[in-house]
């Protein structure tokens, strides 16, 4: 099986994360900022957009074995999480010696490549590596990898806006990610689904989701995480008006300050100057901004320095602002920066401009309305929670229905088995009380338990089982009706079942009653109830357990 990858379309946040990077390892790439790809999107999609074009041509011959066998290949997978540009660099490299690859790493080479640029909070168009990928793991069983491969499959649906595609993949991979332990793997999942639902406005499901991500990241120990997940709560709490909230996420997050990295400080300082704006505290909001922007500009920031420059009457300054913050990916921010615009032309009279900033605002929602559908998308996920949960609920019951037959079966057998073996001892009994009056003689005979008895080989043996817990085979009991024939030929004269034979026999010898419930397989409550009954039987009086032992012990058997 072979896979052959020609294109990959690459959209990063900042021109500057990945792009001087990859310019120097692939000199064909042509660069363009992920912020221009909006407007030249909703402009002409079959120019291609402004994004970065990484030409690979792949040609990937497999020769079917289930695990890659590229080196450089696995040891760049092993760098995806602490240092994702250079497990991209490794795996690139890798395509000099791409001949040598197998299908499993061709699966991998896709893998690796799309989870390093997500990781890299860069976007990826093309699904063609990573669907090889996905189909591969999910046809070979490799649990973590499917799962991986299914959320950033899910996470190129969403940057497609294929919504249905992205749920559905998303949802595919939590389900997985649930059933392994690697709280890496459930964190990454957590926190796609989180962006997604908070992208689309759905703040509730957006914070179940980061709460998710949060209680993993504290699992795993791992600051960064813990610190992203934070800020992403106070964020979506911030949008959700909800300020004491998010003023005690951004507070637990000051300590961590000095232990992440640069774009995780400048996304906590963003918050902190966030919540001092609404207190009023402006000098503060503004030293946070600004070392937050000269840390990593991001589009959040930006917009939020112009606000706050309007609120010192630098409305001039803010506008620059403002309209760097309209080529950002998050459309609340650049619904924001378009209203605050819209208001400050309005105010200068310039309406010509305003109106045409309303018009790009309006085709923004319009484009929004196409895209981002809040109800399909809590649907969609509700939908497939619902069905996972049937799902479960009818594996479950065939499961169930599956024991009841198999204990069913069992309790027959074992039933079955009982008698049958019964039937033996009954038919051993019987043998025994023919030879036994075979045997006697004329007169009176007489039975009475003796030390000579008492100390014989199958007696001895028999406490020496009970003691050791274990039950007797077929001919210690054979032995044992052979010891004491007159007594049991006096048995043969009520109506008594094997069991009630043995526990008669047992008693006669001394035995102890929890020896005697060893030796039948039965409970000591049970033995007591059997020997109650007994009395009554063999008897005819009223008794206890230990009056049957007493009588049972003195009788003298004559025939």
């Amino acid at each position: 099986m072979s896979a052959t990858i020609s294109h990959i379309t690459i959209a990063v946040d900042e021109t500057n994360l990945v792009p001087t990077y990859l310019r120097t390892l692939v000199p064909s790439i042509k660069i363009r900022p992920k912020d221009e790809l909006k407007n030249m999107k909703q402009k002409k999609w079959a120019h291609g957009c402004l994004w970065i074009v990484i030409s690979l041509s792949l040609v990937m011959v497999g020769c079917s074995r289930e695990q890659p066998n590229h080196r450089l290949l696995l040891d760049a997978e092993q760098q995806m999480d602490n240092n994702p540009m250079r497990a991209m660099e490794m795996a690139i490299r890798c395509m000099a010696d791409s001949t040598a690859f197998n299908d499993a790493d061709s699966a991998l080479y896709g893998l690796v490549i799309t989870e390093s640029v997500h990781k890299l909070r860069s976007y990826i168009l093309s699904d063609s590596l990573i669907g090889w990928s996905a189909r591969y793991y999910e046809q070979h069983g490799d649990k973590n990898r499917l799962a991986r491969a299914w959320l950033h499959y899910g996470l190129v649906m969403n940057d497609n806006h294929r919504t249905n595609e992205a749920v559905e993949y998303l949802k595919k991979a939590e389900l997985l990610a649930l059933q392994l332990n690697d709280n890496g793997l459930r964190h990454d999942v957590f926190e796609a689904l989180g962006k997604m639902n908070d992208e689309a406005n759905n703040r509730t499901l957006a914070i179940s989701y980061y709460r998710k991500t949060l209680e993993t990241a504290r699992k795993s120990g791992n600051v960064n995480w813990i610190a992203i997940s934070l800020n992403n709560l106070a964020s979506a709490y911030d949008r959700a008006g909800d300020a004491k909230r998010q003023a005690a996420c951004s507070e637990e997050c000051r300590p961590l300050m000095n232990k992440v990295d640069n774009h995780v400080k400048a996304a906590i300082l963003t918050n902190q100057a966030s919540i001092d704006i609404k207190q009023g505290y402006l000098a503060s909001a503004k030293e946070n901004l600004e070392m937050a922007m000269e840390l990593e500009p991001q589009e959040t920031t930006t917009k939020l320095y112009a606000d706050l420059l309007a609120l010192w009457g630098h409305t001039d300054m803010a506008v620059d602002y403002w309209y760097q913050s309209l080529t950002g990916y998050k459309p609340y921010v650049q619904i924001d920066a378009y209203q605050k615009l819209i208001a400050y032309y309005k105010q200068r009279g310039n309406n010509e401009r305003a109106l045409d900033l309303s018009q790009r605002l309006n085709r923004m929602y319009q484009h929004l309305k196409e895209n981002t559908d809040t109800t399909n998308i809590t649907e969609l996920q509700t939908k497939f929670d619902k069905d996972t949960a049937e799902a479960n609920n009818r594996r479950r019951l065939v499961g169930l229905v599956a024991a009841i037959a198999l204990l069913a079966a069992t309790v027959l057998l074992l039933v079955g088995y009982h008698r049958h073996r019964m039937r033996r001892y009954e038919k051993i009994i019987d043998r025994m009380l023919s030879e036994y009056h075979k045997e006697e003689k004329s007169g009176h005979k007489q039975w009475a338990v003796d030390e000579q008895q008492l100390q014989s080989p199958v007696v001895v043996r028999l406490h020496s089982l009970a003691t050791r817990g274990k039950t007797p085979q077929q001919e210690d009991w054979i032995e044992l009706y052979a010891l004491g024939k007159p007594f049991l030929s006096m048995l043969s004269n009520y109506r008594l079942s094997v069991k009630e034979i043995n526990i008669c026999m047992l008693s006669k010898l001394g035995f102890a009653p929890s020896e005697i419930a060893t030796l039948t397989a039965s409970s000591p409550q049970a033995i007591t109830n059997s020997r109650i009954r007994l009395h009554s039987k063999i008897f005819k009086e009223k008794g206890g357990a230990k009056d049957f032992d007493s009588k049972i012990r003195k009788l003298r058997i004559e025939d």
